[in-house]
C-alpha cells in the first residue's frame, strides 16, 4: 500500500485503533445479548464482516476505505468471540467438548496451509474470505432456524399441545 520511498503508515496507532474496535465489539456483544440470543444476532455479525472485508476488493487503491473495513471487521471480531463461546457452551456437550474442538482444528490447519502454499494474490484471498463469511452467515441462519424450530417443538411437547397451536 505504501509506495516505494513513501512515508510509512503509523502502524502502532493503527494497531491501537484496531484493538479499541475489538474491545468495543465485546461491549457490542453485551448490548446485543441483552436483546436477542447469539443464534439470532450472529447472522448479522457474519454479514457485516463479509461487507467490511469486501472493501479492499471493491475499492482497490483506497487505503482509507480499506482501513475502515478492517476496523469494522475488528468490531465484529470483538463481538464474535463471546457470541461463539456462548453458542458452543449451549450446543456442545461438556463431556465431548475437548474432543470436538480438537477435531475441528485439523481442517482449520489444513485450510491455513493451503492458503499459505497456494500463493494467491491479495484480491483472491479477500474474495475467498468474503465468500466464506457469506457462507457462515447462511449457515448461522440455518442454525438459528433449527434452534427456533427445536424450541417450539419442546414447548409444544411440554404443554401437550400440537406444535402449530403452541406457536
Amino acid at each position: 500500500m505504501t509506495p516505494p520511498g513513501g512515508e510509512k503508515p503509523p502502524y502502532g496507532e493503527i494497531f491501537s485503533v484496531m484493538m479499541i474496535c475489538c474491545m468495543a465489539g465485546t461491549r457490542l456483544f453485551g448490548f446485543l445479548a441483552e436483546r436477542d440470543p447469539p443464534e439470532k444476532f450472529s447472522r448479522g455479525l457474519f454479514a457485516v464482516a463479509a461487507c467490511a472485508l469486501a472493501a479492499p476488493v471493491a475499492l482497490p487503491g483506497r487505503p482509507t476505505w480499506a482501513l475502515a473495513g478492517f476496523l469494522a471487521f475488528e468490531l465484529v471480531v470483538g463481538a464474535y468471540f463471546p457470541a461463539m463461546g456462548t453458542l458452543k457452551s449451549k450446543i456442545i456437550p461438556d463431556a465431548q467438548r475437548a474432543t470436538i474442538y480438537n477435531l475441528f482444528r485439523v481442517p482449520l490447519n489444513v485450510i491455513v496451509l493451503l492458503v499459505l502454499l497456494s500463493h494467491l494474490d491479495t484480491v483472491q484471498v479477500f474474495t475467498a474470505v468474503v465468500a466464506l463469511l457469506a457462507a457462515a452467515a447462511a449457515l448461522q441462519h440455518a442454525l438459528y432456524v433449527a434452534t427456533v424450530d427445536y424450541s417450539k417443538r419442546v414447548v409444544a411437547v411440554e404443554s401437550d399441545e400440537e406444535p402449530l397451536v403452541a406457536v
